[in-house]
């Protein structure tokens, strides 16, 4: 048998590093009602709303800030407000026994005290 060479090849000779343009990289989603693939700058750009079909994708509490209080007049109260588990329910999941830091994470979007200017108060 004959040794393979590296680097190469009979038809085209030696095999070079030529750089390649890669596209820059898309974040997509997909919408839940019509199922079509979106660009997520161009849902940012229609409010989390689907070109399509017209439906309103979640948003958390501070995206809703952000489009509904003027920039700059928005002052956040009690930010180190965090969830607790005040009825000690038992971890009855392997899982959360393992992460107990992580279980109540998620709550950590939704307590957001506002203040803004007279305009927007009640």
């Amino acid at each position: 048998m004959r040794a393979k060479r590296n680097g190469v090849n009979k038809l085209e000779g030696p095999v070079t590093d030529v750089p390649v343009e890669l596209p820059p990289r898309r974040l997509y989603v997909k919408c839940p009602s019509c199922r079509r693939i979106i660009d997520q700058d161009q849902l940012e750009e229609g409010l989390d709303v689907c070109p399509r079909c017209g439906h309103h994708m979640r948003i958390g509490a501070r995206r809703r800030i952000e489009l509904t209080v003027d920039a700059g007049s928005f002052e956040e109260w009690d930010a180190d407000l965090a969830a607790t588990d005040f009825l000690s329910f038992p971890r009855s999941s392997p899982r959360r026994a393992r992460r107990p830091e992580r279980s109540m994470r998620w709550y950590a979007d939704a307590p957001a005290s506002e203040g803004c200017p007279a305009r927007c108060s009640s």
